[in-house]
Formats: structure tokens, C-alpha cells, sequence
């Protein structure tokens, strides 16, 4: 809690929030407020431990939704996995990352050093 609460209260704001889900799973702020709102159940706008705990299941769970959703998009030659291959040229041409960073993610990622992701996996690229 203490590397997310940034001005040392003892509870997250909406603007702490934001940062962690933008720094941790690239989260837009306006579906981080909807979320902080759902985990605020006190209504203080403020979330406390029990609270935070609830935000980040719900931060994990929609990067979890997210992955599977796109996950088709990945898999380019729809054999339910993503190779390193697919990932280098689809991330290489939608968002310009050069394939050697994609790469170095890639086998961070790779838990079970595989070759390939699979949707568990790539909800943490």
C-alpha cells in the first residue's frame, strides 16, 4: 500500500489510483475511476485496505478480460497460442516497439518458457 499511497494518508485516492493502474497495467483513467468507484464501497473517495484490495482484483480481472478479448487479434494463425513471431509483428506495426523490446518482454512473461504465450500469459505482457 505504502508505494501506492503517495501522500502518506493511510488510504488511495482516485489520482493514486490512476497511477498505479496506468504504471502496472496500462489502464485508462476514466475505466479506473469506474473501477474506484465500484471498490469505494464507504462512498469516502478514498479506498482503504479492504477497499484496495478489492480495486486490484478488479484492475486484475479487467486486464484478464482484456487479454482474452484481443487475444484472436494475437493469435494470428489461430492455433490458441501466441508465439513470439505474431507478437513481434503485431506489436511492431499497431504500436512501433521495436521486436528486440518485445522480445525481452516476451520471455519475461513466458513462465513455462513455452515459446509461446497463452492467455494467462499474456494478460502480464
Amino acid at each position: 500500500m505504502q508505494e501506492i499511497d503517495s501522500d502518506g494518508d493511510g488510504y488511495i485516492n482516485n489520482s493514486e489510483a490512476v497511477a498505479m493502474a496506468r504504471r502496472q497495467d496500462d489502464m485508462e483513467p476514466k475505466e479506473t475511476f469506474n473501477l474506484f468507484v465500484v471498490a469505494d464501497q464507504d462512498k469516502s473517495g478514498k479506498l482503504d485496505k479492504v477497499e484496495l484490495a478489492d480495486f486490484l482484483r478488479l484492475v486484475r480481472l479487467s486486464a484478464i478480460k482484456f487479454a482474452t478479448d484481443h487475444f484472436k487479434e494475437f493469435d494470428m494463425n489461430k492455433d490458441k497460442t501466441v508465439t513470439i513471431d505474431e507478437l513481434e509483428e503485431l506489436i511492431e506495426l499497431k504500436y512501433k516497439v521495436e521486436r528486440s523490446i518485445t522480445r525481452q518482454i516476451f520471455k519475461k512473461v513466458d513462465v513455462d518458457n513455452s515459446g509461446d504465450l497463452a492467455p494467462g500469459e499474456l494478460v502480464d505482457f
